[in-house]
């Protein structure tokens, strides 16, 4: 890849490897497994479509800063930071006549991947709100100043005032 490779919404490595930069601040564990490679050639470009299965397990902090909508929902931060989500998405890389990427995209279903996992669509609809993470390619909008930033909100029963009163 070079400062000249384009996706869907971005150029340059720099973009595809702060990414991964940030999967590796928000996930404690991350496994990408190939099911299926297709390698297709059209003149000189060369296209390769690998379908596949990413599985994460969020870090506590980091279902907070990805998913703000469960700051305080105690029971669904713990289901998605105890919970391995496994990600059916599929990876396209074209290849110029050099060999050089110019094109990388990823497409994730992670709608029916965080179903399997939390049961039931109305929890997954209150997880993907606001999320600041793409639902259909993974990538993550959050700036580095505001992954420092985000604290999580303390349940209003655990202040000291409520306890004393």
């Amino acid at each position: 890849m070079t400062s000249e490779t384009t996706g869907p919404d971005y150029v340059g490595v720099d973009t595809v490897v702060t990414q991964w930069r940030r999967f590796c601040q928000f996930f404690a564990y991350t496994r990408y497994d190939p099911l299926s490679i297709n390698v297709t050639t059209v003149g000189d470009l060369t296209v390769v479509v690998v379908d596949s299965i990413f599985s994460i397990r969020a870090r506590r902090d980091g279902v907070v800063t990805l998913y703000p909508s469960l700051n305080g929902d105690l029971e669904l931060t713990q289901k998605l930071s105890g919970s391995i989500i496994n990600i059916q998405g599929k990876y396209r890389f074209t290849f110029d006549s050099n060999g050089i990427v110019t094109w990388f995209s990823a497409e994730w279903d992670l709608v029916n991947a965080l179903q399997q996992a939390l049961g039931d669509l109305a929890d997954v609809s209150t997880v993907l709100s606001g999320a600041n993470i793409s639902s259909s390619t993974g990538q993550i909008q959050v700036d580095d100043a505001h992954v420092q930033e985000t604290k999580p909100r303390v349940d209003p029963r655990h202040n000291v005032e409520f306890l004393l009163s």
